[in-house]
């Protein structure tokens, strides 16, 4: 993965931001522990969730 690649994790049935190493990584890149399907990327200010910790509840809405 790349950092600010978000993916659906279906077994966790979870919205994955990938911001920097997970458990998985083998180098400084982020790594899904098993497959995900990627759905966007996060374009500027990622690093902003470094500070927020590994797990956080969050909702996601259409702006219109």
């Amino acid at each position: 993965m790349e950092v600010g690649e978000i993916a659906y994790w279906l077994p966790g049935r979870a919205i994955c931001i990938f911001f920097g190493p997970t458990p998985a990584s083998t180098d400084a890149r982020p790594r899904a522990a098993s497959n995900v399907l990627p759905i966007g990327k996060i374009a500027s200010g990622i690093g902003a969730l470094a500070s927020l910790g590994p797990r956080i509840k969050a909702s996601i809405r259409s702006e219109e």
